[in-house]
């Protein structure tokens, strides 16, 4: 299956940019006009070179991989700009960044749990499973209280629960 994705990868990756050899410019004066005949025989080029090679499969394996995800702002967002320019010069390219102002958003601890609910034994709290949200707001230092309603089906009410509840059978 890998050896599959690693064939197709760079075919789906080009074959969009190929794609676009056939389509003819806009011209400002309203007319159309063909791509030169150079761009097209070195747009083909590539073409032809990405599909015979894995280095664009490499690249993004090398930055899922070994980077990780890239929350803006963050430093694996840094890490991977610093490592597609190093990898553009090391090609030959002229490569400069620029200074950017990103919003930067630092996940802080998240926990939650039911400290009062129906059936509770005493002194026992549930603990909750959660993820926040990107540039959630903090919850107050003092916690949350909130009231719980069940969601029922519109025909369901709590006395037709009780009975089934009294009637299931014990789990092993």
């Amino acid at each position: 299956m890998l050896k599959t994705l690693t064939k197709l990868f760079p075919l789906v990756l080009f074959g969009a940019f190929a794609s676009v050899l056939p389509i003819e410019a806009q011209d400002p004066t309203g007319g159309t006009a063909p791509w030169p005949p150079e761009l097209v025989a070195t747009l083909e080029k590539l073409r032809d070179a990405a599909l015979t090679s894995d280095c664009a499969w490499r690249q993004v394996a090398h930055l899922t991989e070994n980077i990780g995800p890239r929350l803006s702002g963050s430093r694996q967002a840094q890490a991977a700009v610093d490592y597609v320019a190093e990898e553009l010069r090391r090609l030959g390219l002229d490569v400069k960044l620029e200074q950017i102002r990103v919003p930067h958003w630092v996940r802080g601890e998240e926990r939650a749990q039911l400290t009062v609910y129906p059936g509770q034994a005493a002194g026992i709290t549930q603990k909750i499973v959660l993820t926040a949200l990107g540039n959630s707001a903090a919850t107050p230092a003092e916690g949350l209280a909130a009231h719980r309603e069940p969601v029922l089906p519109p025909a369901a009410t709590a006395a037709s629960f009780a009975g089934k509840a009294a009637s299931s059978p014990a789990r092993p």
